[in-house]
C-alpha cells in the first residue's frame, strides 16, 4: 500500500522511492515463507511441510514486476531529463 501511494505523487517523490518498498516487501515476503517453514518444522517435527502455492509466488512476481517497472521508469526519466538538459 506504502508503495502504491508513493506512486501516485510522483511529481513530488521521485518513482525509486516504490521500488525500493517493493523490494523491500519482496523480502519481508521471503522472510516470512522461511520463517513459517521454520515454525512449522519445529512444531510438527518434520513431518508437515507448508506449500506456498498460487498465491504467494502471484504476490511475490506482483512485487518483483512492481520493482522493475519502477527502477525502469525511474531509469527513463532521468535520461529524459539528462537529454533535455543538454546543449544542443
Amino acid at each position: 500500500m506504502l508503495g502504491l501511494g508513493l506512486a501516485l505523487f510522483q511529481k513530488r517523490i521521485p518513482l525509486l522511492y516504490p521500488a525500493i518498498t517493493a523490494l523491500a516487501a519482496m523480502i519481508v515476503l521471503l522472510l516470512l515463507r522461511a520463517r513459517i517453514d521454520n515454525d512449522a518444522a519445529e512444531q510438527t517435527r518434520g513431518l508437515l511441510q507448508p506449500d506456498f502455492e498460487f498465491g504467494f509466488w502471484l504476490a511475490f512476481l506482483g512485487l518483483l514486476s512492481a520493482a522493475i517497472l519502477n527502477i525502469y521508469f525511474f531509469l527513463e526519466q532521468r535520461r529524459r531529463l539528462t537529454v533535455s538538459s543538454e546543449p544542443g
